[in-house]
């Protein structure tokens, strides 16, 4: 098992695994790869973006998704 940050390129293969997941129960969702290309996109150029990546053998077993966020001095990671 591999943890590492995600990037640009793993955006695609990422986007797989999210249809794969919401499109089967217990969420049932209906999702275009276009649609959540965008939206995984969108969170990637957010600002203070900070994503890892959980691969075995070049498989993504997982990710996530966030950002860092300002509170008065405190920094605050929203998944």
């Amino acid at each position: 098992m591999n943890i590492r940050e995600i990037n640009q390129h793993d955006l695609s293969r990422c986007a797989e695994l999210f249809v794969e997941i919401f499109s089967n129960p217990p969420w049932n969702e209906t999702w275009q790869m276009g649609a959540v290309m965008r939206r995984l996109s969108d969170c990637l150029h957010t600002p203070n973006f900070v994503g890892l990546l959980v691969e075995t053998s070049g498989r993504i077993d997982g990710f996530a998704f966030g950002n860092i966020q300002y509170y008065g001095e405190e920094k605050h990671y929203y998944l």
